[in-house]
Protein backbone atom coordinates (compact mmCIF):
# COMPACT_ATOMS: atom_id res chain seq x y z
CA UNK A 1 0.00 0.00 0.00
CA UNK A 2 1.35 2.92 -1.05
CA UNK A 3 1.39 6.61 0.66
CA UNK A 4 -1.05 7.78 -1.48
CA UNK A 5 -3.54 4.79 -0.48
CA UNK A 6 -2.45 5.69 2.73
CA UNK A 7 -3.53 8.65 2.40
CA UNK A 8 -6.83 7.66 1.16
CA UNK A 9 -7.48 5.34 3.67
CA UNK A 10 -7.19 7.18 6.60
CA UNK A 11 -9.38 10.32 4.73
CA UNK A 12 -12.03 7.72 4.28
CA UNK A 13 -12.22 5.27 7.17
CA UNK A 14 -10.49 7.61 10.05
CA UNK A 15 -8.53 4.75 11.17
CA UNK A 16 -5.44 3.17 11.53
CA UNK A 17 -4.72 -0.76 10.81
CA UNK A 18 -1.85 -2.55 12.71
CA UNK A 19 -0.12 -5.94 12.18
CA UNK A 20 1.49 -7.14 14.78
CA UNK A 21 3.44 -10.66 14.04
CA UNK A 22 4.70 -12.16 16.89
CA UNK A 23 5.32 -16.28 17.63
CA UNK A 24 4.92 -16.26 21.52
CA UNK A 25 1.21 -16.08 22.54
CA UNK A 26 1.22 -14.42 25.38
CA UNK A 27 3.37 -11.67 24.39
CA UNK A 28 1.46 -10.77 21.56
CA UNK A 29 -1.70 -11.05 23.72
CA UNK A 30 0.50 -8.22 25.66
CA UNK A 31 1.39 -6.64 23.04
CA UNK A 32 -2.44 -6.22 21.40
CA UNK A 33 -3.63 -5.01 24.79
CA UNK A 34 -0.33 -2.33 25.49
CA UNK A 35 -0.74 -0.74 21.71
CA UNK A 36 -4.86 -0.75 21.43
CA UNK A 37 -4.66 0.53 25.13
CA UNK A 38 -2.58 3.32 23.71
CA UNK A 39 -4.13 4.01 20.61
CA UNK A 40 -8.12 3.02 20.83
CA UNK A 41 -8.40 4.07 17.94
CA UNK A 42 -6.40 1.55 15.70
CA UNK A 43 -7.33 -1.83 14.60
CA UNK A 44 -5.16 -4.46 15.64
CA UNK A 45 -4.51 -7.68 14.18
CA UNK A 46 -2.26 -10.20 15.04
CA UNK A 47 -0.37 -13.42 13.40
CA UNK A 48 2.17 -15.97 15.44
CA UNK A 49 4.08 -17.34 11.86
CA UNK A 50 5.02 -15.46 8.33
CA UNK A 51 2.74 -17.37 6.59
CA UNK A 52 0.00 -16.25 8.31
CA UNK A 53 0.88 -12.47 8.17
CA UNK A 54 1.58 -12.54 4.64
CA UNK A 55 -2.30 -13.85 4.38
CA UNK A 56 -3.31 -10.92 6.38
CA UNK A 57 -1.50 -8.30 4.78
CA UNK A 58 -3.96 -9.41 1.72
CA UNK A 59 -6.95 -9.59 3.60
CA UNK A 60 -6.87 -6.97 6.69
CA UNK A 61 -4.35 -4.34 4.26
CA UNK A 62 -2.37 -3.29 7.32
CA UNK A 63 -0.83 0.64 7.41
CA UNK A 64 1.50 -0.54 8.96
CA UNK A 65 3.27 -3.67 10.90
CA UNK A 66 4.85 -4.64 14.49
CA UNK A 67 7.01 -7.62 14.22
CA UNK A 68 9.73 -9.63 16.42
CA UNK A 69 13.05 -9.92 14.75
CA UNK A 70 13.30 -13.70 15.01
CA UNK A 71 10.40 -14.24 12.88
CA UNK A 72 11.95 -11.35 10.40
CA UNK A 73 15.04 -13.29 9.83
CA UNK A 74 13.75 -16.58 9.13
CA UNK A 75 13.63 -17.92 5.63
CA UNK A 76 11.26 -17.72 2.97
CA UNK A 77 12.55 -18.71 -0.47
CA UNK A 78 15.90 -17.64 -1.30
CA UNK A 79 15.05 -14.51 1.23
CA UNK A 80 14.03 -13.32 4.24
CA UNK A 81 10.98 -13.01 6.16
CA UNK A 82 11.42 -9.08 6.43
CA UNK A 83 12.96 -8.56 2.72
CA UNK A 84 10.03 -10.57 1.08
CA UNK A 85 7.28 -8.02 3.10
CA UNK A 86 8.79 -5.02 2.49
CA UNK A 87 9.22 -6.59 -1.15
CA UNK A 88 5.69 -6.68 -1.47
CA UNK A 89 3.89 -4.21 0.84
CA UNK A 90 5.14 -0.45 1.16
CA UNK A 91 4.29 0.07 4.27
CA UNK A 92 5.97 0.93 7.50
CA UNK A 93 7.87 -2.44 9.06
CA UNK A 94 8.46 -1.71 13.02
CA UNK A 95 11.10 -4.51 13.80
CA UNK A 96 12.09 -5.12 17.95
CA UNK A 97 14.04 -7.50 19.34
CA UNK A 98 16.21 -8.93 22.10
CA UNK A 99 19.45 -7.53 20.84
CA UNK A 100 21.22 -4.35 19.53
CA UNK A 101 23.59 -6.21 17.37
CA UNK A 102 20.19 -7.08 15.39
CA UNK A 103 19.84 -3.11 14.92
CA UNK A 104 21.51 -2.82 11.25
CA UNK A 105 20.90 -6.04 9.84
CA UNK A 106 17.10 -5.40 10.66
CA UNK A 107 17.54 -1.76 9.22
CA UNK A 108 19.73 -3.21 5.92
CA UNK A 109 16.65 -5.88 5.36
CA UNK A 110 14.19 -2.95 4.99
CA UNK A 111 12.69 -1.95 8.36
CA UNK A 112 11.48 1.37 9.23
CA UNK A 113 12.64 0.90 12.87
CA UNK A 114 14.45 -1.38 15.46
CA UNK A 115 13.93 -1.47 18.71
CA UNK A 116 15.37 -3.45 21.67
CA UNK A 117 13.30 -5.15 23.74
CA UNK A 118 13.91 -4.73 27.30
CA UNK A 119 14.86 -7.50 29.71
CA UNK A 120 13.79 -5.59 32.76
CA UNK A 121 9.85 -5.61 33.28
CA UNK A 122 9.86 -2.34 34.56
CA UNK A 123 11.60 -0.72 31.18
CA UNK A 124 8.63 -2.87 29.02
CA UNK A 125 6.52 0.55 29.52
CA UNK A 126 8.82 2.78 27.87
CA UNK A 127 9.26 0.33 25.68
CA UNK A 128 5.33 -0.02 24.08
CA UNK A 129 5.48 3.96 24.41
CA UNK A 130 8.72 4.07 21.94
CA UNK A 131 6.54 1.94 19.52
CA UNK A 132 3.71 4.04 19.37
CA UNK A 133 6.12 6.76 18.62
CA UNK A 134 7.34 5.23 15.42
CA UNK A 135 3.84 3.80 14.61
CA UNK A 136 2.76 7.26 14.85
CA UNK A 137 6.25 9.03 12.87
CA UNK A 138 5.59 6.45 10.68
CA UNK A 139 1.83 6.86 9.81
CA UNK A 140 2.11 10.74 9.65
CA UNK A 141 4.80 10.40 6.99
CA UNK A 142 3.15 8.56 4.90
CA UNK A 143 0.11 10.38 5.13
CA UNK A 144 0.78 14.18 5.18
CA UNK A 145 3.00 15.84 2.52
CA UNK A 146 5.91 18.10 4.30
CA UNK A 147 4.27 21.53 3.15
CA UNK A 148 0.69 20.37 4.97
CA UNK A 149 2.76 19.09 8.17
CA UNK A 150 4.77 22.64 8.24
CA UNK A 151 1.62 24.77 7.39
CA UNK A 152 -0.13 22.84 10.18
CA UNK A 153 2.82 23.58 12.44
CA UNK A 154 2.38 26.96 12.20
CA UNK A 155 -1.36 27.16 12.24
CA UNK A 156 -1.05 25.43 15.34
CA UNK A 157 1.61 27.35 16.91
CA UNK A 158 -0.15 30.58 16.11
CA UNK A 159 -3.96 29.39 17.32
CA UNK A 160 -2.79 26.92 20.03
CA UNK A 161 0.60 27.68 21.63
CA UNK A 162 1.18 31.28 22.06
CA UNK A 163 -0.78 33.77 24.10
CA UNK A 164 -1.22 37.58 23.57
CA UNK A 165 1.22 37.74 26.54
CA UNK A 166 4.45 36.62 24.27
CA UNK A 167 3.55 39.11 21.20
CA UNK A 168 7.05 41.43 21.04
CA UNK A 169 8.92 38.15 22.37
CA UNK A 170 8.65 35.46 20.12
CA UNK A 171 8.43 37.45 17.20
CA UNK A 172 10.65 35.75 14.48
CA UNK A 173 14.21 35.39 14.08
CA UNK A 174 14.49 35.59 10.58
CA UNK A 175 15.92 39.09 10.20
CA UNK A 176 16.18 40.82 6.91
CA UNK A 177 20.12 41.41 5.23
CA UNK A 178 19.08 44.88 4.87
CA UNK A 179 18.36 45.37 8.78
CA UNK A 180 20.79 42.17 10.31
CA UNK A 181 21.00 44.61 13.52
CA UNK A 182 17.50 45.33 13.87
CA UNK A 183 16.44 44.10 17.25
CA UNK A 184 12.99 43.79 19.52
CA UNK A 185 14.42 46.89 21.37
CA UNK A 186 13.51 49.35 17.86
CA UNK A 187 11.50 46.77 16.02
CA UNK A 188 8.64 49.32 17.15
CA UNK A 189 4.89 47.28 18.67
CA UNK A 190 4.41 43.98 17.26
CA UNK A 191 2.63 43.43 13.83
CA UNK A 192 -0.51 41.44 14.64
CA UNK A 193 -1.01 40.49 11.42
CA UNK A 194 2.60 38.96 11.31
CA UNK A 195 3.75 35.13 12.21
CA UNK A 196 4.54 35.06 16.46
CA UNK A 197 6.39 32.02 15.87
CA UNK A 198 8.30 30.77 12.96
CA UNK A 199 8.72 26.75 13.44
CA UNK A 200 10.60 26.46 9.74
CA UNK A 201 14.11 27.33 10.04
CA UNK A 202 15.42 31.16 10.49
CA UNK A 203 16.93 32.83 7.35
CA UNK A 204 20.64 31.23 8.07
CA UNK A 205 23.33 33.85 8.17
CA UNK A 206 26.60 33.20 8.16
CA UNK A 207 28.68 32.47 11.77
CA UNK A 208 30.91 35.24 11.53
CA UNK A 209 32.43 38.19 13.58
CA UNK A 210 28.54 39.32 14.09
CA UNK A 211 27.08 36.12 15.52
CA UNK A 212 27.28 36.77 19.02
CA UNK A 213 30.50 34.99 20.86
CA UNK A 214 29.87 31.54 21.52
CA UNK A 215 31.06 30.90 25.72
CA UNK A 216 31.21 34.57 26.03
CA UNK A 217 28.67 34.33 28.77
CA UNK A 218 28.34 31.71 31.52
CA UNK A 219 25.87 28.98 30.56
CA UNK A 220 22.44 29.78 32.15
CA UNK A 221 20.51 27.05 31.02
CA UNK A 222 20.20 23.85 28.92
CA UNK A 223 18.24 22.66 26.69
CA UNK A 224 18.11 18.86 25.66
CA UNK A 225 15.69 17.06 22.78
CA UNK A 226 15.74 13.50 22.00
CA UNK A 227 13.54 10.48 21.00
CA UNK A 228 13.72 6.88 19.98
CA UNK A 229 16.38 6.08 22.26
CA UNK A 230 15.92 9.17 24.24
CA UNK A 231 14.99 7.56 27.17
CA UNK A 232 17.98 5.26 28.01
CA UNK A 233 20.59 8.47 26.89
CA UNK A 234 19.28 10.44 29.15
CA UNK A 235 19.93 7.70 31.86
CA UNK A 236 23.50 7.72 30.91
CA UNK A 237 23.51 11.56 30.84
CA UNK A 238 21.72 13.08 34.04
CA UNK A 239 22.59 10.91 36.82
CA UNK A 240 26.60 11.88 35.78
CA UNK A 241 25.76 15.29 35.91
CA UNK A 242 27.28 17.21 39.50
CA UNK A 243 25.85 20.51 41.01
CA UNK A 244 26.43 23.88 40.61
CA UNK A 245 24.68 23.13 37.35
CA UNK A 246 21.95 25.35 35.92
CA UNK A 247 18.36 24.37 35.28
CA UNK A 248 17.95 21.69 32.27
CA UNK A 249 14.93 21.47 30.11
CA UNK A 250 14.06 18.08 28.59
CA UNK A 251 11.77 17.15 25.39
CA UNK A 252 11.40 13.75 25.07
CA UNK A 253 9.22 12.50 23.06
CA UNK A 254 6.84 10.68 25.23
CA UNK A 255 2.79 9.94 26.04
CA UNK A 256 1.43 11.68 28.64
CA UNK A 257 1.15 8.52 30.84
CA UNK A 258 4.63 8.03 31.06
CA UNK A 259 6.82 11.44 31.23
CA UNK A 260 5.68 11.81 34.78
CA UNK A 261 7.20 7.91 36.05
CA UNK A 262 10.45 8.63 33.53
CA UNK A 263 10.59 12.08 35.97
CA UNK A 264 10.59 9.69 38.95
CA UNK A 265 12.80 7.38 37.43
CA UNK A 266 15.37 9.70 36.52
CA UNK A 267 14.95 11.79 40.09
CA UNK A 268 15.78 8.27 41.73
CA UNK A 269 19.19 7.98 40.09
CA UNK A 270 20.30 11.50 40.21
CA UNK A 271 21.76 13.97 42.54
CA UNK A 272 19.54 16.85 40.50
CA UNK A 273 16.34 16.87 41.21
CA UNK A 274 14.78 15.44 38.30
CA UNK A 275 10.88 16.50 38.18
CA UNK A 276 8.09 16.56 35.26
CA UNK A 277 7.26 20.12 34.37
CA UNK A 278 4.00 21.95 34.62
CA UNK A 279 3.29 25.26 33.74
CA UNK A 280 4.18 28.25 36.38
CA UNK A 281 7.44 25.97 37.63
CA UNK A 282 10.28 28.92 37.92
CA UNK A 283 13.22 27.48 36.85
CA UNK A 284 15.89 27.23 39.14
CA UNK A 285 19.46 25.79 39.38
CA UNK A 286 20.35 22.00 39.77
CA UNK A 287 16.97 21.12 38.44
CA UNK A 288 16.13 18.73 35.69
CA UNK A 289 12.60 19.84 34.48
CA UNK A 290 11.11 17.22 31.46
CA UNK A 291 8.32 18.35 29.41
CA UNK A 292 4.69 16.77 29.82
CA UNK A 293 3.71 14.06 26.87
CA UNK A 294 1.04 15.88 25.21
CA UNK A 295 2.21 19.23 25.98
CA UNK A 296 4.88 21.66 24.01
CA UNK A 297 6.92 23.26 26.96
CA UNK A 298 8.35 26.93 25.99
CA UNK A 299 10.03 29.37 28.17
CA UNK A 300 8.83 32.94 29.09
CA UNK A 301 10.43 35.95 31.91
CA UNK A 302 8.50 37.04 34.34
CA UNK A 303 10.64 39.94 36.27
CA UNK A 304 13.91 38.72 36.61
CA UNK A 305 12.73 35.18 36.47
CA UNK A 306 12.27 32.31 34.02
CA UNK A 307 9.20 30.14 33.63
CA UNK A 308 7.81 27.08 31.99
CA UNK A 309 4.62 27.13 29.80
CA UNK A 310 3.70 23.28 29.25
CA UNK A 311 0.24 23.56 27.01
CA UNK A 312 -1.21 20.33 24.78
CA UNK A 313 -1.42 21.13 21.05
CA UNK A 314 -0.94 19.03 17.48
CA UNK A 315 1.81 17.31 17.01
CA UNK A 316 4.74 20.05 15.42
CA UNK A 317 7.45 17.87 13.02
CA UNK A 318 4.74 15.03 14.12
CA UNK A 319 5.18 15.29 17.48
CA UNK A 320 3.92 16.59 20.87
CA UNK A 321 6.07 17.65 23.05
CA UNK A 322 8.50 18.89 20.29
CA UNK A 323 12.37 19.67 20.27
CA UNK A 324 11.72 22.81 17.55
CA UNK A 325 9.05 24.51 20.07
CA UNK A 326 11.35 24.44 23.34
CA UNK A 327 14.64 25.55 20.97
CA UNK A 328 12.53 28.01 19.18
CA UNK A 329 11.71 29.49 22.75
CA UNK A 330 14.83 28.88 24.65
CA UNK A 331 16.46 31.10 21.09
CA UNK A 332 14.41 33.89 21.96
CA UNK A 333 14.44 33.77 25.79
CA UNK A 334 18.36 32.98 26.88
CA UNK A 335 19.89 32.96 23.37
CA UNK A 336 23.73 33.11 23.88
CA UNK A 337 23.22 32.11 27.82
CA UNK A 338 22.17 29.03 26.77
CA UNK A 339 23.45 25.33 25.81
CA UNK A 340 21.52 23.73 23.48
CA UNK A 341 21.64 19.25 23.02
CA UNK A 342 20.28 17.03 20.68
CA UNK A 343 20.64 13.56 21.57
CA UNK A 344 19.45 10.33 19.72
CA UNK A 345 15.81 10.47 18.12
CA UNK A 346 14.45 9.67 14.55
CA UNK A 347 13.37 12.16 12.08
CA UNK A 348 14.48 16.42 12.26
CA UNK A 349 12.59 17.73 14.97
CA UNK A 350 15.11 19.94 16.83
CA UNK A 351 17.50 20.71 14.06
CA UNK A 352 15.54 24.15 13.05
CA UNK A 353 15.68 25.00 17.02
CA UNK A 354 19.04 24.33 17.38
CA UNK A 355 20.21 26.43 14.49
CA UNK A 356 18.35 29.30 15.95
CA UNK A 357 20.31 28.70 19.35
CA UNK A 358 23.44 28.76 17.35
CA UNK A 359 22.53 31.51 15.54
CA UNK A 360 21.97 33.57 18.65
CA UNK A 361 25.19 32.83 20.21
CA UNK A 362 24.15 29.33 22.22
CA UNK A 363 26.61 26.41 22.59
CA UNK A 364 24.96 23.54 20.91
CA UNK A 365 26.10 19.86 20.84
CA UNK A 366 24.79 16.80 19.34
CA UNK A 367 25.41 13.12 19.59
CA UNK A 368 27.66 11.02 17.25
CA UNK A 369 26.19 8.71 14.81
CA UNK A 370 27.98 5.67 16.21
CA UNK A 371 26.27 6.20 19.77
CA UNK A 372 22.91 6.99 18.66
CA UNK A 373 19.78 4.21 18.47
CA UNK A 374 18.80 6.44 16.11
CA UNK A 375 20.65 8.80 13.75
CA UNK A 376 18.25 11.05 12.32
CA UNK A 377 17.55 13.97 14.53
CA UNK A 378 21.47 14.64 15.86
CA UNK A 379 22.20 14.10 11.77
CA UNK A 380 19.43 16.77 10.62
CA UNK A 381 20.70 18.80 13.07
CA UNK A 382 24.43 18.24 12.28
CA UNK A 383 23.32 18.69 8.10
CA UNK A 384 22.25 22.38 8.15
CA UNK A 385 25.17 23.58 10.59
CA UNK A 386 23.15 23.45 13.76
CA UNK A 387 25.95 21.21 15.79
CA UNK A 388 28.78 22.75 16.83
CA UNK A 389 30.59 19.43 17.67
CA UNK A 390 30.02 16.04 17.82
CA UNK A 391 29.54 13.80 21.26
CA UNK A 392 29.53 10.18 21.92
CA UNK A 393 27.21 9.55 24.62
CA UNK A 394 29.89 7.89 27.04
CA UNK A 395 31.52 11.47 26.90
CA UNK A 396 28.17 13.77 26.93
CA UNK A 397 27.81 14.47 30.64
CA UNK A 398 31.55 15.05 30.77
CA UNK A 399 31.01 17.77 27.74
CA UNK A 400 28.62 19.30 29.51
CA UNK A 401 30.31 20.04 32.80
CA UNK A 402 33.45 21.09 30.97
CA UNK A 403 31.06 23.62 29.05
CA UNK A 404 29.36 24.68 32.21
CA UNK A 405 31.88 25.31 34.13
CA UNK A 406 33.93 27.33 31.64
CA UNK A 407 31.31 29.62 32.45
CA UNK A 408 31.45 29.54 36.46
CA UNK A 409 34.98 29.32 36.62
CA UNK A 410 35.04 32.64 38.99
CA UNK A 411 32.64 31.32 40.94
CA UNK A 412 34.29 28.05 41.38
CA UNK A 413 37.65 29.75 42.19
CA UNK A 414 35.81 31.74 45.04
CA UNK A 415 33.89 28.27 46.34
CA UNK A 416 37.26 26.87 46.11
CA UNK A 417 38.91 29.70 48.02
CA UNK A 418 36.04 29.04 51.11
CA UNK A 419 37.14 25.90 51.09
CA UNK A 420 40.70 26.30 51.64
CA UNK A 421 39.86 29.72 54.14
Amino acid sequence: MGKQNIEKEIFATGTWRILLVELAPHFRKTMEEKIGKRLPEVKIRSAASPKDAMALTETFRPMAIVLNFALAAQKQDDSTFLVELTKKQDIPVIVYGSLSSSRMLALSMGAYAFLVKPRDLRERELFYDEIIMNLQDALHKASESERDLYQEQNDHILRELWDDAHFGIFRSAALTEDHPARTRADAGPPDRSARVFNALPPVPHPQDASRPSAGAQPISLIAIGSSTGGTTALRAIIPKLRPPMPPILVVQHILSAFSRQFAMRLNAESVLHVKEAESGDRLEPNRVYIAPGHKHMTLRRDGGELVLDCRPGRPVNSVCPSADVLFHSVAQISGVSALGIILTGMGKDGADGLLEMLHRGARTLGEDEESCVVYGMPKAAYDIGAVERQVPLEKMAEEIGKICGQGRAGEDRHLDDRANG
